[in-house]
């Protein structure tokens, strides 16, 4: 198995009971390559992993899982407040084991890897900062906002009239 750590900026507007609200992260994922095809495991927040046939693929589908996780906290909270709280607590939840290997490639980038993939090239460096979530109310009850009007992001294949 191959492991790249990663950091991530996230920004998602989230309709609620009654409130809108920002939330703005800076997380970090590791990355692993394993038999199956590609997981983005996450660190902190700990409690997400996704996969895909590759890294890009891979990193959409943890984007969607994250997104999908704030869209039941909106849905499960009947106020604001108990919103921020869940998402708090969700994302400084950490995967201790995932952590580790984290700080690892962090530390030893080669030593972590049998190959290097391209995605990761084309990726900027930054240096490490912390992991952060801010999450600010963003409406100011002019009209009703409900979790139906949260979408998340959907494919499709297009296909030509018969």
């Amino acid at each position: 198995m191959d492991y790249y750590a990663l950091m991530f900026n996230f920004q998602e507007d989230v309709s609620g009971n009654g409130f809108l609200a920002r939330v703005s992260a800076r997380g970090r994922a590791l990355a692993v390559r394993e038999d199956d095809g590609w997981w983005v495991n996450g660190v902190e927040p700990g409690a997400i992993a996704a996969s895909g046939d590759s890294p890009g693929e891979a990193c959409l589908a943890f984007e969607l899982s994250f997104r999908k996780v704030l869209y039941d906290f909106a849905e499960d909270s009947d106020i604001y407040e108990s919103f921020k709280r869940e998402v708090l607590r969700f994302f400084y939840e950490r995967d201790t084991t995932e952590e580790k290997r984290w700080e690892t490639c962090v530390s030893e980038p080669a030593g972590t890897k049998t190959l290097r993939d391209r995605f990761f090239d084309k990726l900027p460096t930054l240096p490490m900062s912390p992991a952060t979530v801010m999450v600010e109310r963003l409406d100011e009850n002019a009209r009703t906002f409900k979790p139906s009007e949260n979408r998340p992001v959907e494919y499709y294949v297009p296909t030509t009239a018969a």
